[in-house]
């Protein structure tokens, strides 16, 4: 939650900086209510994030995220942090 009411901005400095850190870039929209709609590939992990502001409810206070990771693409190979067991 941006408290400050700068979801948009915090999501345009973020674009800015995955962009100059060689992030591949692949959604980036500016939204006419203020909201930002930003998705990227970290290029060392392969892992994806995609973040969302603009919702009808609070359009410049929330952000919503969604990761993957390539093993969470593709499970045919082991976690590099091993196989999951219940305690």
């Amino acid at each position: 939650m941006a408290r400050a009411e700068n979801a948009g901005k915090t999501l345009s400095a973020l674009r800015t900086h995955w962009a100059a850190s060689n992030w591949r870039i692949t959604r980036d929209r500016d939204l006419e209510n203020g909201g930002v709609n930003i998705a990227a590939i970290e290029p060392i992990t392969g892992n994806t994030y995609s973040l969302d502001s603009g919702f009808d409810a609070g359009p410049t206070r929330y952000i919503v995220g969604y990761f993957g990771t390539p093993c969470l693409t593709s499970p045919t190979h082991p976690a590099p942090f091993g196989a999951w067991s219940t305690p």
